[in-house]
């Protein structure tokens, strides 16, 4: 699993992201899967929350929340 937050291009899309990451990555690295997020969770220390992503990853995966 990878995160990344790209605030100044809310258009952005997984096609032109695979074609991006194509020219630089081998394609067992590609992801096969997307989660677009509005921000990265994060905990009350300030540090990303595994957990929450994973949840929200599998929310999606399954097409429902909790």
């Amino acid at each position: 699993m990878a995160a990344v937050v790209v605030p100044t291009d809310p258009s952005l899309d997984p096609t032109q992201l695979e074609a991006s990451l194509r020219s630089s990555l081998v394609t067992y690295k590609l992801p096969k899967r997307w989660l677009f997020l509005q921000e990265i969770p994060r905990n009350p220390q300030g540090k990303v929350s595994r957990l929450e992503l994973q949840q929200a990853f599998f929310e999606d995966l399954n097409g429902y929340s909790r």
